[in-house]
This record gives structure tokens, C-alpha cells and sequence, in this order.
């Protein structure tokens, strides 16, 4: 069989997904290509970090969509065989896909990654919007034993817009998620090996902790703009001290108030819950909740 008939023959796949975005962009990759998705497997992770967000993208689903909701590794080869699939396509899946799984679809098992590999492997690809990277990025790389350290297929990277919001920074990224799964896939069908990844450009998107909720007021306003999108897209909140007390962060805006001269932290303005704070490089205006002691609001 040619590369070009390989091609064009209807595929089936076996996806692995746990965020609906996710599921969504290979959806539109096999609908538009006329392939099928033979089976999606998703879970609610390990009993260590359990996210229910899987219940959102079970939701989305046809009702005549074969699914296996499972988190043992162990057993997943005898489903994935039963579907007789094509391809392999993992993207937001928490767990590595044992090479006796990755053996058994004939075109072989790709992972979309949603950040610039080498740059930011790993379980936390909010980091890339948290330190504020100038862009943000998705490579499609073959899947080998270790997370993220496979030979790329396809790369791309946008500029992540000034001063935006959660949705308008998920609209970027999820264009260079589909730009890469368009171009890595076409090129997985057509056998094509990949570059290596580099080890001395990698880096790691290690999980957020506790103090990485806490704003501190001496650094950039655009810095603290970043922070506060990256914990929104994860459906979090920032925490503050604000006048002594500690304060939710609901939403943050940097602004030109002339404020060069004022100590970082200090409240220039306050209308209610919005408030305008000195930060090292200006200010910003924020909206506030109170929090006890633990920061809950």
C-alpha cells in the first residue's frame, strides 16, 4: 500500500484524552479527515490528584460513542486491540500508555503536547502562561517511554496577545494545538520519523504549589497579569495580602495611573472591591473577595 492510499483510507483511532478541549480538537481532526473514533479512553486520574473534568468531556460525547473511563494501565491493551485501531492520539492524558499499547495500531501512537517542546514537559503546561513566556505553543511528537520526550513531528508557536483574557489566550493555543495535529498526523501517515528533541533546551512544567497562588506586588504588572490568567484557566483564584488582609484576586488589569513612585502594594484607589495597586512597574486594578485564613473566599 502506498503512503498516499495510507492516507486516504478512512482511520480508525483510539483516542486518549481527560480535558474536553482536547477531545474537541481530535473530533474536528477526524471528522474533517472522514476517519472514525473507534474508542476514547479517559479517566480521573490517580487517587493522588483526582479531576473531574473528564464528567465534562463524557458529556460532549455521542450517545453511540464507545468510551472506557479506567485508571489501570495494566489492562488497557485487550480494549485497545478489541478496537482494532489505526492510530493511536493522546492529548491530556495523565498517564503513560505502556509500549505493549503503543504496539498496536499500524500506524504507530502520536502525543499532541500543548507547549513548545522541549520547553515545559510535563503535567503542567499552564506554567508556559504563569511565567510568562512570550508565546505559547502544541508539538505532535511520536510517544516513546517517558512523558514528552518524543521525536517531533510538528511545532507551533503564537505570541500570546497583551493584557488578555483566560478565553482569548485558550483561542490562541488551541490554534497551534490544531496547527500541530494537522501537521504532525499528515506526517506520521506519510512514515515520517521526526526530529530528536533536544535535552539541553528542555524544561519542566512542575505542578503548581500553595505559593504560587500568592501575588507579590514588587513584581511587573505584566508578570501578575500572567499569574492571575494562568490559575484562571484552571478555574482557580489568586490570593493577595491587600491592606494587611488576605484577598482573593478575581481579576486583575494592568493601567497607567502614574504611579512610579508609590511603594508596590500600596492601594492608590478603592471603589468598593475594586481596587488600584502600585505595582514595580505601575499599577493594576483588581477586583477583590475577602479570604479567611486559608485563603477561601
Amino acid at each position: 500500500m502506498s503512503d498516499q492510499s495510507r492516507q486516504e483510507r478512512p482511520l480508525r483511532v483510539v483516542a486518549f484524552h481527560m480535558f474536553p478541549l482536547a477531545y474537541r480538537i481530535t473530533a474536528e481532526w477526524i471528522e474533517r479527515h472522514g476517519h472514525r473514533l473507534a474508542l476514547l479512553v479517559t479517566t480521573p486520574g490517580p487517587s493522588t490528584r483526582r479531576n473531574l473534568v473528564y464528567q465534562e468531556l463524557i458529556a460532549q460525547l455521542p450517545a453511540r460513542q464507545d468510551v472506557l473511563i479506567t485508571t489501570r494501565m495494566q489492562r488497557l491493551a485487550d480494549h485497545v486491540r478489541a478496537a482494532e485501531p489505526d492510530l493511536i492520539v493522546a492529548f491530556t492524558f495523565p498517564y503513560r500508555i505502556p509500549a505493549a499499547v503503543r504496539e498496536i495500531p499500524r500506524l504507530g501512537a502520536v502525543n499532541l503536547h500543548p507547549t513548545p517542546l522541549p520547553r515545559y514537559r510535563g503535567p503542567n503546561p499552564w506554567r508556559i502562561i504563569f511565567d510568562g513566556s512570550p508565546t505559547v505553543g502544541a508539538t505532535l511528537h511520536w510517544m516513546d517511554d517517558d512523558f514528552d520526550t518524543g521525536r517531533i513531528l510538528s511545532l507551533h508557536e503564537h505570541p500570546v496577545p497583551m493584557d488578555a483574557e483566560p478565553d482569548v489566550v485558550y483561542d490562541v493555543w488551541a490554534g497551534t494545538m490544531a496547527a500541530a495535529m494537522e501537521e504532525g498526523i499528515a506526517r506520521a501517515l506519510a512514515g515520517e520519523p521526526g526530529r530528536a528533541q533536544d535535552p539541553a533546551q528542555a524544561s519542566y512544567g512542575a505542578r503548581f504549589e500553595e505559593h504560587d497562588r500568592w501575588l507579590d506586588w514588587s513584581l511587573p504588572s505584566d508578570i501578575l497579569k500572567r499569574r492571575v490568567t494562568a490559575f484562571a484557566m484552571l478555574r482557580q483564584h489568586t490570593l493577595a495580602m491587600v491592606d494587611d488582609t488576605v484577598s482573593t484576586v478575581l481579576q486583575l488589569q494592568r493601567v497607567d495611573v502614574g504611579s512610579d513612585r508609590a511603594v508596590a502594594g500600596t492601594v492608590l484607589d478603592r471603589t468598593g472591591d475594586e481596587l488600584t495597586i502600585a505595582a514595580a512597574d505601575g499599577a493594576v486594578r483588581v477586583t477583590i473577595a475577602r479570604a479567611d485564613n486559608d485563603g477561601h473566599a
